[in-house]
């Protein structure tokens, strides 16, 4: 099962987040963070699988980290979090998932499941 880290601002969208990798995916392997600064160091700990971001992370632009974090870790997934589902087409050529917030708990599952299935020994759904 894939590791994840979950990049948000909002603690309450971090918590939601986790609580559907867990009790809905079977993910065990969760860190949340609430900056892009917080997000970096804890790559450095330990790489993850998948990266849910949101794209309005403060400190730097977000399309920033991406690209660091990506030239060293290019097997990682990002999945990129957006409140209006707005994100440059530079974005949208570098990461191949994006999620609305706010999406209904089928479209969240259904793109999760995508992203998972692209790592070895995928759950079983």
């Amino acid at each position: 099962m894939p590791s994840v880290i979950i990049a948000d601002p909002d603690p309450t969208s971090r918590k939601a987040l986790m609580l559907w990798l867990v009790y809905k995916m079977g993910v065990d392997e969760i860190v949340q963070v609430a900056d892009g600064e917080e997000l970096i160091k804890q790559i450095e700990i330990a790489v993850p699988d998948i990266i849910l971001m949101d794209w309005d992370l403060p400190h730097r632009p977000p399309l920033e980290y991406c690209q660091d974090v990506q030239l060293n870790h290019s097997a990682l997934q990002w999945v990129i979090l957006s409140v209006n589902g707005i994100v440059s087409e530079e974005a949208r050529c570098w990461f191949p998932w994006f999620l609305q917030k706010g999406a209904s708990p089928e479209a969240i599952f259904s793109l999760l499941k995508k992203v998972i299935r692209t790592f070895p020994d995928p759950l079983p759904w």
